[in-house]
């Protein structure tokens, strides 16, 4: 069965592969920026707004504030828990090693094929390919929170 690979030519798929590389390189991006400012945030808000409850509590605020704080700190608790920021920041930035690794060998073999080795070549960037699908999955997983059971 024939694929849409095998009517593309070697600069057209080489094209491709690279977009799709740039296309998970900015989602990586992007995502591990959000997730480095939340998991900083959190880090420091929740132990430090716990403290500050403690002392308002031991002032004798009134309740309404009291019992506020305390949904404030527990939404807070329960985002970083099932989102794992820190984690997932973790997991994305070895994702960006990946695929900065995945480039320069693409790249560098890419210099070393003759244009005559054209089957050899298109072999080489579907299986280029393939890989980069296996790093978008693995970048799939950093996305959406898990719940804690």
């Amino acid at each position: 069965m024939k694929t849409d690979d095998d009517r593309l030519d070697v600069k057209t798929l080489y094209q491709k592969v690279k977009d799709r590389a740039a296309f998970h390189e900015r989602s990586a991006l992007r995502y591990s920026k959000v997730y480095k400012g939340l998991g900083f945030f959190l880090t420091l808000f929740i132990p430090s707004f716990s403290a500050v409850l403690s002392y308002l509590t031991g002032l004798g605020m009134p309740l309404y504030i009291l019992g506020t704080g305390s949904v404030i700190l527990t939404i807070s608790t329960i985002v970083q828990s099932s989102v794992q920021p820190r984690e997932k920041f973790v997991k994305l930035s070895k994702v960006l090693i990946d695929l900065y690794d995945w480039k320069l060998e693409l790249d560098s073999r890419m210099g070393e094929m003759s244009a005559a080795e054209t089957g050899a070549v298109l072999a080489f960037l579907r299986a280029k390919n393939a890989e980069l699908s296996q790093i978008g999955r693995s970048m799939s997983e950093t996305t959406l929170p898990r719940t804690v059971a």
